[in-house]
């Protein structure tokens, strides 16, 4: 079975210490989001969204846990699951060339690039450059019985597992 791009929304497979909160962070008035968005927290306290584009090594905070058709204004509360650094999430490898957007072609322990596919879902790179997503597994050639069963490492857009430092995860960004 062969995965398309930005088919699967990226997921927590171990929640370790994340944490929903909801009365701490407001929006910035100016960005909207959809439910699954990763985030993070700039220089005025205020969430907005982790990647603006695939050369991005801003820190993340969580993930968004409600859509936004309007932006939420700097005096709207934005509800977050923030990660902690033992917090794994499940997402899609991701290359131009479908044929390098294979588990296979990241390593275990190798941090790579964020890239916000668009409505929630999320993935990573084949590139490690500004890389800040660390890949801790590779499920589809780990657990033959996965929520995914026949995801293989050859497939493309496969599956792999991921998690953030603690460092960028508390990290504050312009």
């Amino acid at each position: 079975m062969n995965l398309t791009a930005d088919l699967i929304p990226m997921r927590v497979v171990v929640p370790g210490g994340a944490v929903v909160v909801a009365n701490t962070y407001y929006g910035d008035g100016s960005t909207t989001w959809v439910k699954g968005d990763l985030c993070r927290v700039n220089t005025s306290g205020r969430v907005v969204n982790s990647a603006t584009d695939s050369d991005t090594t801003y820190p993340i905070k969580g993930m968004l846990l409600e859509t936004w058709a309007t932006a939420p204004t700097t005096s709207q509360f934005v509800k977050i699951l923030q990660f902690a650094s033992d917090t794994v999430l499940e997402t899609q490898v991701y290359a131009a060339a479908a044929a390098d957007a294979q588990p296979q072609d990241v390593t275990v322990g190798v941090s790579y690039t964020l890239r916000d596919g668009g409505s929630g879902k999320w993935s990573i790179t084949t590139t490690t450059t500004k890389g800040i997503a660390t890949v801790v597994a590779k499920p589809g050639d780990a657990k033959w019985f996965d929520d995914y069963s026949g995801v293989q490492a050859d497939d493309q857009y496969g599956l792999v597992h991921i998690r953030f430092t603690a460092a960028q995860i508390d990290g504050f960004s312009a």
